[in-house]
């Protein structure tokens, strides 16, 4: 659009207010990934519990844990384990690990200095608390970063 401004005389022009600049990305922006939640990527489905059954095979395996724990406690100085309502607390000279019952959702939660927080359900075929975001399982995750290893195999 142009617009006519009355200048004095000798500067009369015709004025075009320049266009907004349009900016053209290269289309592999437009096309960011989109960031998946924990609600939306689920590579296995949990097993349906009882609250007796969720409860019996969640305190059988934070006991095992437990009782693996402070078998190396015993071997090593700098690990400390505590287990207490349902929270057990192990310090390690890298960090504290936390793992505690859900009841109202049947977990178990980890949290872990080196992985992060993670929620595992309970999966009957595995005999394993899984992580539903990766497959990955309690155990196999817990004698990876820690050393210690339980077998959930024998809690249900």
């Amino acid at each position: 659009m142009r617009r006519l401004f009355l200048l004095p005389r000798p500067l009369l022009c015709l004025y075009t207010p320049p266009r907004p600049a349009v900016l053209s990305f290269p289309p592999a922006v437009h096309r960011l990934p989109t960031r998946t939640f924990s609600t939306t990527t689920t590579l296995c489905a949990p097993t349906e519990l009882s609250p007796e059954s969720y409860n019996a095979i969640a305190n059988a395996t934070l006991d095992s844990f437990f009782d693996a724990c402070e078998a190396e406690a015993e071997e090593r100085p700098e690990v400390d384990v505590e287990y207490s309502a349902g929270v057990l607390t192990l310090t390690v000279p890298h960090g504290t690990y936390v793992l505690n019952k859900q009841p109202p959702n049947k977990q178990i939660w980890l949290s872990s200095p080196v992985s992060g927080p993670k929620r595992y359900d309970w999966d009957a075929d595995r005999r394993n608390w899984v992580y539903a975001r990766d497959g990955s399982g309690l155990e196999e995750l817990l004698k990876e970063e820690i050393g210690v290893s339980f077998d959930v195999g024998d809690v249900a």
